[in-house]
């Protein structure tokens, strides 16, 4: 008896045990990710010489701080920003929940207790120099390869990027890697301490404009991309920031930060390729016919990466991605649509008849059509139409792309795809969904990297 007491007393011991250790680190963790709130506080973790972040005249600036900046303005918190040291240690302090949100420069697949915040900041890396030296060594208004002589000093994130890796094989240059911010480091370009600087093109944008003794002499092709990431577990400022962000960035406030940050005026090379090598072509043939070079942009980089070699396993060429059959409909010969020129003169003129075909009304807001035109392009009109069909006679509004998308998708199911109303047989609109939305979200980094 007394051993079966004995039993009975441990066993509770154990559940209170268990429990207390519960409540124990379920209390922790939501004093962690309250803990800021609750002064009226925003932690932020990003270094501060990241492209989105950086003092600059003693004051802080840059794309990600003036978002973070706003954000804490329009709802009373006071912006507190700490070193993060390095992504992984980021990471760490992100899981603690001693900050809310940290800066990274890359996002592990299996971190699953991570989510990203709506602003992304991508972004390419420049070489400048100082305007006299580079008139000594033969530069004018080109962009021109880095030279094999020199010292060359390099901003820190340029080492995230293959082509970091490849010019340290391929040249005889000095190279120092500098922890220093971008505008020290442009300013002792400035006073010749050295040859060349590798850094953001942000920032070499932001010092130029002030000082114009700096000039841009190469456009390296990679992007870095920079993410605001949260917990998972810290809903309540994910579900608050993505919100807010949703409203602020159709505002002045937002416009401005763009226009200081991500504008291309005052680069000063003349040529005219800002996204691709392409730009020319892209551009002028796009304002004969109508359309936005930049949207027409955001189709080419989905579609090719804008490598006019390639050439897909049904036969899709160029730029573009043009089928032979496209290119014979509009009398060209399918030899010919590898040429950029050609490949681009295809695919406007088939995205002129996919406008033609929708007779969108005036009415039509501008996302929905060249998000139904998108989708033309990448699964065909006749399978557009159908699930624009299959919208009205559901209800649905066959102009709107929310609505015509799910019907798209819908296709697959027999009971669709044998509708009275359907001509074109079933179809699985799962690529061309997704075709639609990378199309439109590289089309709206465009419109903040290049001017009309």
């Amino acid at each position: 008896m007394r051993k079966k007491n004995f039993s009975l007393l441990l066993i509770v011991a154990v559940v209170l045990i268990s429990v207390m250790l519960y409540n124990s680190v379920t209390t922790n963790n939501s004093f962690n990710f309250a803990k800021s709130f609750s002064k009226n506080e925003l932690i932020v973790a990003i270094d501060e010489n990241q492209s989105g972040y950086s003092i600059i005249n003693g004051q802080p600036a840059g794309f990600l701080y003036d978002i973070l900046d706003a954000y804490c303005k329009d709802n009373s918190l006071k912006l507190t920003i700490v070193p993060k040291a390095s992504d992984y240690y980021a990471t760490e302090m992100l899981e603690d929940g001693n900050v809310d949100i940290v800066s990274l420069t890359s996002i592990d697949k299996n971190q699953l207790n991570i989510h990203n915040l709506a602003p992304t900041l991508s972004s390419k890396f420049v070489v400048v120099v100082n305007k006299l030296d580079g008139k000594k060594r033969g530069y004018s208004n080109n962009l021109k390869p880095l030279p094999t002589d020199g010292d060359v000093v390099i901003a820190q994130n340029f080492t995230l990027t293959k082509e970091y890796t490849d010019l340290a094989k391929s040249t005889d240059n000095k190279m120092t890697l500098s922890y220093e911010s971008p505008h020290e480091l442009m300013s002792q370009l400035v006073n010749k301490r050295f040859e060349y600087l590798i850094c953001n093109d942000f920032d070499a944008v932001e010092f130029i404009k002030n000082d114009n003794r700096l000039k841009i002499t190469h456009l390296f092709t990679e992007e870095v991309s920079q993410f605001l990431s949260i917990n998972v577990q810290n809903k309540g400022l994910e579900v608050s920031f993505n919100d807010w962000f949703n409203n602020f960035v159709i505002s002045q406030p937002y416009a401005d930060i763009s226009a200081r940050y991500l504008s291309d005026t005052h680069i000063e090379y003349s040529t005219p390729n800002i996204i691709s090598d392409y730009d020319y072509i892209i551009k002028s043939q796009s304002k004969s016919l109508g359309f936005d070079w930049r949207f027409v942009s955001a189709i080419a980089y989905n579609e090719s990466r804008f490598k006019p070699e390639v050439c897909s396993s049904k036969g899709a060429t160029g730029l573009m991605q043009i089928m032979p059959r496209i290119a014979r409909h509009y009398n060209m010969d399918a030899s010919q649509i590898q040429k950029p020129e050609n490949n681009v003169e295809v695919a406007l003129r088939l995205l002129l008849e996919i406008e033609r075909t929708l007779k969108l009304p005036e009415t039509t807001l501008e996302h929905d059509k060249l998000a139904l035109m998108l989708a033309c392009y990448n699964g065909g009109i006749g399978h557009v139409s159908d699930a624009r069909r299959l919208a009205k006679k559901y209800g649905a509004d066959p102009n709107k792309w929310d609505s015509v998308s799910k019907f798209l998708s819908a296709k697959q199911n027999a009971k669709y795809y044998n509708d009275e109303v359907v001509k074109h047989g079933s179809f699985v609109g799962t690529e061309t969904t997704g075709f639609v939305s990378k199309v439109l979200a590289r089309y709206d980094f465009y419109c903040q990297m290049a001017s009309l």
